[in-house]
């Protein structure tokens, strides 16, 4: 893989640009950033690299960078209101004209009023959609709000003798910031990456305490029903010389959160590697792979998180919570694990997104493609 073209560098220079244009939409050039053929090998991307217009007919994928312009804006003492402007970016995977998902990088405009300031984040992936253009993940839900469609933070930590927590946003206590993103061609088609930080902000001043690098790509297939495919690959390493140590817990790690819909006890649906389906007994179990699914539009659809052979303590152990649309893989709820100074965290899923329920046979035979990818 070619390395990304680095698009920005501090969060500074590049969230608080064209804050001039409140509630509009642009893009940095009206053009996908790179359009590849489904199956691209390495003599058709060796061709696009010379000839970008050159491309197969049928099914291409494509992905746009999109920024949406914003304004943050809060009451100050003796009356008044301080404002600032913002700018999100987002890059949004197509096949043909139907949208896949999107990578929100930098922050955007947080969807509903009500929402306090300190959960605004970016460096996730949102508004993942089946091939028929279902949605299955959620953002910002009511019940949870520090939840997105899917993303990585750590619960329950010790940096340098305090407490930071960079899940829950609400607490004031960590976060996790987008510092930067870009993009590249390589093999497998566009991947897009994110240079995200993991900060303590029980310090003051504020301490990075994480480093970590996403990089994003996706295809289509056909299983032979249709489904989209999304790789993430997560690469932590420490900001300083001092470690961070993760004791036992619960949750934490990769988050999914589904289509608010299935909130409750009996809309999300869920099957493991395991054959279990009932979410109270899957809670805590340890999955090759996990796919939760509900009705979306009279129809059932869903999302199957498949966790790579090589993770940390695969397969890794699984928090289902009883009533939310959610699950996450925590692979400290084996026990202690640390994150050491020169020894990075690297960490890999495959999202497959589908309608329909799939079987156990058909998900173990999307598993053991992904563990003998190269």
């Amino acid at each position: 893989m070619t390395r990304p073209h680095r698009q920005a560098t501090t969060m500074k220079k590049s969230v608080f640009r064209d804050a001039a244009v409140d509630g509009e939409k642009g893009r940095p050039d009206d053009r996908p950033l790179w359009t590849v053929p489904r199956f691209a090998n390495a003599g058709w991307l060796a061709l696009l690299l010379l000839v970008p217009s050159v491309l197969p007919a049928a099914d291409p994928i494509s992905v746009t960078p999109e920024t949406t312009p914003y304004r943050i804006e809060r009451a100050i003492d003796g009356g008044g209101v301080w404002s600032r402007g913002a700018a999100g970016q987002e890059y949004i995977w197509r096949h043909g004209d139907q949208e896949m998902f999107r990578y929100q990088a930098f922050p955007g405009p947080l969807p509903r009023a009500d929402i306090p300031e300190i959960y605004r984040r970016g460096g996730y992936l949102t508004a993942i959609q089946t091939p028929s253009g279902r949605l299955v993940s959620g953002d910002y839900p009511p019940t949870h709000v520090h939840h997105h469609g899917i993303w990585m933070a750590w619960t329950k930590a010790v940096f340098d003798g305090r407490e930071p927590d960079f899940w829950n946003m609400g607490k004031g206590k960590g976060r996790v910031d987008c510092i930067s993103s870009g993009w590249g061609l390589g093999l497998y088609g566009v991947t897009v990456s994110g240079w995200h930080r993991y900060i303590d902000m029980t310090r003051d001043p504020e301490t990075s305490v994480l480093d970590e690098t996403w990089n994003v790509t996706a295809g289509v297939r056909d299983w032979p029903r249709r489904v989209y495919i999304i790789n993430l690959e997560s690469t932590q390493t420490c900001a300083t010389n001092l470690p961070l140590v993760l004791p036992p817990y619960h949750y934490g790690g990769l988050g999914v959160r589904g289509h608010e819909a299935w909130y409750g006890e009996t809309n999300a649906l869920f099957l493991t590697s395991s054959g279990e389906t009932n979410r109270i007994a899957a809670n805590e179990t340890r999955g090759k792979w996990c796919w939760m699914g509900g009705e979306v539009d009279g129809k059932v659809a869903g999302m199957t998180i498949l966790c790579h052979p090589a993770n940390y303590r695969f397969p890794q152990p699984l928090r289902v919570h009883p009533k939310e649309p959610y699950f996450s893989y925590a692979p400290q709820q084996l026990g202690e694990m640390t994150i050491a100074p020169g020894k990075p965290y690297l960490s890999r899923y495959r999202v497959v997104v589908a309608d329909g329920r799939p079987s156990v046979e058909e998900a173990n035979r999307w598993y053991e493609d992904y563990a003998g990818a190269k």
